[in-house]
């Protein structure tokens, strides 16, 4: 599952913050973060409990590491419509870094009225694949393409506000 420190940098990875972005949010240097992740140093109690919170996951999953399987988490229709659907594209670039945030009610309608699949055409497989696993209530990392030129990640998070 890896260190805590390739952790910490999978789980920044993830929700496309760079070393000083996540520093900034944490409230510390960028030269911590970056002790972090190569295992010179560990965030103390508190800051493992604080990233934990930004990561949205359990401080034991960022000790440990997080399996890469998404999560059923419920499948009730009310409480799937009240997630996000997050889609995030980083060129490795910081200009070209996107996170696009959805609400899965509006995604479904729009595939549901055929809106969505017109768009996508050739690739309506995949979408549907997508769409019944967030009609099942899978919540977490849903697909992810890593490579040097660029990541692709789509996931399905519960809304927060």
């Amino acid at each position: 599952m890896g260190t805590i420190g390739e952790n910490i940098a999978k789980m920044r990875k993830r929700t496309s913050l760079t070393q000083e972005e996540l520093a900034e949010k944490m409230n510390v240097s960028g030269q911590a973060v970056s002790k972090w992740e190569n295992d010179v140093s560990y965030p103390d109690v508190e800051t493992l409990g604080r990233l934990a919170k930004l990561f949205g996951c359990t401080m034991d999953e960022l000790i440990n590491g997080i399996a890469d399987a998404p999560q059923v988490k419920s499948a009730e229709p009310e409480k799937v419509d009240k997630r996000i659907l997050v889609i995030s594209v980083n060129d490795h670039t910081e200009a070209d870094k996107v996170n696009l945030r959805f609400p899965v009610s509006l995604v479904k309608r729009a595939f549901m009225s055929d809106s969505l699949e017109s768009l996508v055409g050739d690739n309506a497989d995949p979408v549907k694949m997508v769409m019944g696993m967030i009609n099942e209530g899978v919540t977490g990392e849903i697909f992810n393409i890593e490579s040097s030129d660029a990541d692709f990640i789509i996931k399905v998070v519960d809304y927060e506000g």
